[in-house]
């Protein structure tokens, strides 16, 4: 009896053991598997993703999609254009991190991006000297820039019109306008005015800096890996309306805060389109076997500010602002004509899908997941967007077109970012006009 009554007296004190155990453990491990998360991705000399994020591997391509428009003298005589897609033309994308400082003792780190492109033919649809009726960029750039100017706005008017033979369109092939061109009028105006003399979508960006970040190194919080202190030396941009829409929130999009889930809301600061970006969670996928978490930015990021108050920020001429699904990025470009939308203007205010003729995009390609993310890492980038040059014509300008038509030519971007195993990458998105930034980073 007393044996019998021993055993039993054993057992409920291994099964006391036992379950203070499972308890602690259940507490215990997730706070210590944090920990060891925290160390591994910290941005720091040895740490696991440190030489990745240094030299990024995995595969990253760009596919630009341009239109040539077919009825240039119809456009400028009123009638609406009609667009002709040519593409893609795509570009392997390899990025390095340079200037790069470390800094334990406040937690952060320094650095700029450089960039290099190079053409793969296999994977385009035509050479890169395919000629593309476009408006020209030079002619509508200096013109919107000139009414800053009302004392020599009629000069400079008649040395365009004189140079230009009243053509408002220009032949050029895919490569100079992806990657730029000289205009030697130009060369002429920036000497009565401040303007750029190389145009193109990417001019000046292949293997250049884009300007310094200060970021979180994560050793001191997991959660701040990444996050953005500031930006070519300021906390917050300045082309916008209020403080919200001028702050630098989130990170670039190469480095993701650990332990997201589909509660969280991601930010992503895009330095091209000078303002930052909400994620939010879409729903889950496998990638490879692996779980991840969809992200895409929220419908109303590109809305009016009659549908969505929030974006009155980004208004340039609040009240008069642009109806739902474009962006007018003239601050952000030193003044250049230029908006930003998804590809098409998909989805958003009806007359804006209807101010051209041109071919739909296939719809899963518009509503593909914008970024995944795994537990530690991103897994996967994939974006698309839009640029489109608005013709308004001043009170000085000649060369018209019909108000019901305001948007010319355009081009859509899209582009890959993906992982191979442990590999990771990110994915810039820039188009330049006139030589100003149009359209960027949302990775």
């Amino acid at each position: 009896m007393q044996n019998r009554q021993l055993c039993v007296s054993l057992s409920c004190v291994l099964l006391c053991i036992l379950l203070v155990l499972g308890v602690s453990l259940t507490i215990v491990l997730p706070i210590v598997s944090r920990r060891e998360i925290a160390k591994r991705i910290a941005l720091r000399n040895g740490s696991e993703i440190y030489a990745a994020w240094l030299s990024p591997p995995g595969e990253v391509y760009m596919q630009f999609f341009l239109f040539s428009t077919t009825n240039p003298l119809e456009f400028i005589r009123g009638e609406r254009p009609i667009l002709q897609q040519q593409g893609p033309f795509t570009y392997h994308q390899r990025q390095e991190r340079v200037n790069v400082s470390l800094d334990p003792e406040n937690g952060t780190v320094s650095y700029s991006n450089r960039k290099f492109y190079v053409f793969d033919r296999n994977l385009s649809s035509a050479d890169e000297n395919t000629t593309i009726t476009t408006l020209n960029l030079a002619y509508i750039s200096v013109a919107e820039k000139s009414q800053q100017f009302p004392t020599m706005v009629s000069f400079i008017m008649r040395i365009l019109e004189l140079y230009y033979n009243e053509n408002l369109f220009v032949n050029k092939t895919a490569k100079e306008l992806i990657w730029g061109y000289k205009d030697p009028v130009l060369e002429i105006v920036r000497k009565l005015i401040p303007v750029q003399t190389e145009i193109g979508l990417f001019a000046g960006k292949n293997g250049t800096e884009d300007g310094t970040y200060v970021i979180r190194d994560g050793t001191g919080d997991p959660e701040e890996l990444g996050q953005i202190m500031s930006y070519r030396n300021a906390s917050s941009v300045s082309c916008w309306l209020t403080n919200w829409a001028n702050m630098i929130n989130g990170s670039d999009g190469s480095l993701i805060p650990p332990f997201r889930s589909q509660y969280d809301k991601l930010y992503l600061f895009a330095a091209d389109v000078c303002r930052s970006f909400a994620f939010t969670a879409q729903g889950s996928s496998l990638m490879r076997e692996i779980p991840t978490i969809v992200f895409k930015p929220p419908r109303d990021s590109f809305l009016s500010p009659d549908l969505n108050p929030d974006n009155a920020g980004f208004c340039l001429d609040y009240p008069n602002c642009p109806k739902s699904g474009v962006i007018n990025m003239s601050t952000c470009l030193s003044g250049a004509p230029v908006v930003i939308s998804l590809p098409h203007f998909y989805q958003f205010d009806k007359r804006y899908s209807k101010v051209s003729d041109s071919q739909a995009l296939e719809t899963e390609l518009t509503e593909c997941p914008l970024l995944r993310q795994r537990m530690r890492k991103p897994a996967e980038s994939q974006v698309e967007v839009g640029m489109s040059t608005y013709v308004t014509g001043g009170s000085e300008m000649q060369l018209t077109v019909d108000p019901r038509w305001p948007f010319g030519d355009r081009l859509w971007v899209w582009g890959h970012a993906s992982s191979e195993g442990q590999r990771t990458r990110t994915l810039t998105l820039e188009t330049t006009s006139a030589g100003q930034k149009v359209a960027g980073d949302i990775s």
